[in-house]
């Protein structure tokens, strides 16, 4: 299973929200992207050293919490008024405390500036349609799925892009202009 990071659906959601060309951990050991708020372009060297564009990290971090629930989401302006980088990014799941997709996110989102957050969020399947709806809400960027999520976010995202479609199955949801839109990067 590819990592979120290395799909072209959510380096695009991340560009997008952010609206700001961002250089993008590599894809796999030999190609790198760029990541406008139109598209991933192959990166050169030159275009890093062109269109990558830091973010200011120097505010002050609250550390956030490793696992939040749908409980959190429901009080989540309350929650997370003072973590910086603000929680924009996460991975739903039931179990998720195992998930490496935060350290791993987090890892990239801090080494390349991004200034948001990615973490983990316990959902129980039928908590799922609220937990999208919330997410829209708050102002995410978008969320990964894990078990056993991948196949009910079909009928709870307002539009699907063909390969999902086509596999029956959604991993990766991104927020656009208020829509939940759904992508397999399985694919």
């Amino acid at each position: 299973m590819r990592p979120p990071y290395k799909s072209r659906a959510f380096l695009e959601i991340v560009g997008q929200a952010l609206r700001l060309p961002l250089f993008v951990l590599p894809s796999d050991l030999e190609q790198s992207f760029i990541v406008n708020s139109k598209r991933c372009l192959p990166h050169t060297h030159e275009a890093s050293a062109r269109q990558a564009t830091p973010l200011d990290m120097t505010r002050k971090s609250k550390r956030a919490r490793e696992i939040y629930t749908l409980s959190d989401l429901q009080n989540w302006r309350a929650i997370s008024r003072e973590l910086q980088p603000p929680i924009r990014l996460g991975v739903f799941g039931d179990p998720v405390a195992h998930s490496l997709s935060p350290k791993i996110q987090n890892a990239a989102l801090k080494h390349h500036k991004i200034d948001v957050q990615y973490t983990a969020f316990q959902i129980a399947s039928n908590e799922l349609p609220d937990a999208l709806r919330l997410v829209r809400e708050l102002d995410f960027i978008g969320v990964n799925l894990t078990v056993p999520h991948k196949i009910a976010a079909l009928a709870d995202v307002d539009d699907v892009d063909v390969a999902a479609r086509k596999i029956g199955a959604v991993n990766t949801v991104a927020i656009r202009d208020g829509k939940l839109v759904g992508f397999n990067t399985d694919a």
